[in-house]
């Protein structure tokens, strides 16, 4: 028998039946008690029969999904992903806000930089996306701060971009991310006329809401989010986006109130700096619940209680797609975040850390490729990060790098505890796709949306 050093990965027993995932490719096999008995995991080795055909056919499908370290060639990330194109402008319209969150990274909406975007800077923003995003459709996303707070430019920056595009015959989409407290009919018109996808932040029920958002005079905004939701746009039109804190760690109770209230679709993320232990402990028995729940609800069918539920979805799609993946975010390379002093930025999160900018739009449009190609070198999960060995790292993906620099000042080393959070939901995960029937999978994955 001869042996090969083997890649990380975990074996999953379910229902009976033997599985193998291997974590670099986010690769999933059903395999049986023959492949398993190959396995030898306390050495990380697979023993094989040079002259047995069959071992040599089980062999080629393993080493296809990255299984063994010898043969796993590692592409050029760095040329591969500068050779992307960015197809998103994200406009910082204000570094302001009308409310005053407990757990702002923005810091009162402020970032570091308080104020709001002159009609000169986002001109000269959008000029520069048109004339050099080189993708046939470009999408304009306009965020804060507060990004109403900044309503005349809000509305300048989609006409303009229209007539940009219609020039250019490319084609153009809108989205915003607004804590609702500010829309009128007015405004609401403006945005269903013109198409945005609209995400409303708001955080569960009204006594959850309240506590972390409030207006600086500490009244809470649940009831005006509602209302102006309801009346303005429609729940069924827009998708929800909460924050859990220790207050309320529990993302069932926050995914069943947005959605009875009727949300398309419910992000829900802990805001690592108001969590601690005992908190992401009961994060951990609660998303397990709701893990239970998605499964009870798939055996009534009820797909749309599933679907909704983005969190969940997102791990799915990304089991279903597979493939090897070092950079899991498009900072840098498919976005472009310009500040309201015309600073270039990676994605929206980094406006808070000038010194990761790379460049200004008052600077002749000129980013410093230098700069943005470190920027972009240091986002990719080298084989010297601590997640390169970690089994749910090609689901995961290493945390979001923004999260990462403000927990531990390194961008590619994800806080611990959000770390075991997830390793102790990711089998239940996996377990759930390896459940999905080929109609499920049908729904959830190729279904016309």
């Amino acid at each position: 028998m001869k042996t090969l050093k083997v890649k990380t990965h975990r074996l999953i027993k379910n229902n009976g039946k033997n599985y193998i995932f291997i974590s670099d490719t986010a690769s999933l096999f059903e395999i049986d008690d023959y492949v398993k008995n190959m396995i030898n995991e306390s050495d990380a080795l697979f023993a094989y029969d040079s002259d047995s055909e069959k071992d040599q056919e089980i062999m080629q499908i393993l080493d296809k999904a990255g299984f063994f370290t010898d043969s796993f060639k590692e592409p050029d990330w760095k040329s591969k992903i500068n050779k992307s194109q960015p197809s998103a402008l994200v406009l910082m319209l204000s570094q302001d806000c009308n409310l005053r969150c407990n757990y702002c990274y923005a810091g009162d909406g402020e970032y570091c930089n308080k104020g709001l975007m002159k009609e000169s800077t986002a001109k000269m923003a959008l000029d520069y996306a048109f004339d050099n995003f080189t993708t046939d459709r470009i999408s304009i996303i306009l965020f804060g701060g507060e990004p109403l707070l900044n309503k005349n430019l809000f509305k300048f920056c989609v006409e303009y971009s229209k007539k940009k595009a219609e020039k250019l015959g490319k084609e153009v989409g809108f989205s915003t991310t607004t804590n609702a407290t500010l829309l009128n009919t007015e405004i609401a018109k403006f945005i269903i006329e013109n198409k945005f996808s609209v995400t409303i932040s708001i955080d569960g029920d009204a006594k959850t809401h309240n506590r972390n958002r409030f207006y600086a005079n500490k009244e809470g905004t649940y009831d005006d989010v509602v209302y102006n939701v309801k009346n303005y746009l429609g729940f069924k039109n827009v998708a929800a986006r909460a924050t859990l804190t220790k207050y309320n760690p529990k993302i069932k109770d926050v995914y069943e109130h947005l959605y009875g209230l009727g949300f398309r679709s419910i992000h829900i993320s802990p805001s690592i700096e108001f969590m601690d232990k005992d908190a992401y402990d009961k994060l951990i028995i609660s998303y397990l619940e709701l893990i239970d729940t998605f499964e009870k609800k798939l055996k009534s069918k009820d797909y749309d209680y599933c679907l909704r539920m983005s969190n969940i979805m997102a791990f799915l799609n990304r089991l279903n797609r597979g493939g090897l993946r070092r950079k899991f975010c498009g900072a840098c390379n498919n976005m472009l975040t310009v500040d309201i002093d015309g600073s270039f930025h990676g994605c929206h999160r980094f406006v808070a850390a000038p010194e990761l900018s790379y460049g200004n739009i008052m600077n002749h449009n000129v980013i410093e490729d230098d700069r943005k190609n470190g920027m972009i070198e240091a986002l990719i999960q080298t084989h010297d990060t601590v997640c390169r060995e970690c089994w749910i790292s090609s689901i995961c993906g290493g945390g979001c790098p923004a999260e990462n620099m403000s927990s531990n000042k390194d961008l590619k080393r994800p806080y611990d505890l959000t770390c075991n959070y997830l390793k102790s939901i990711m089998p239940k995960i996996i377990e759930l796709y390896i459940g999905l029937s080929s109609e499920e999978k049908r729904i959830f994955f190729y279904y016309e949306k």
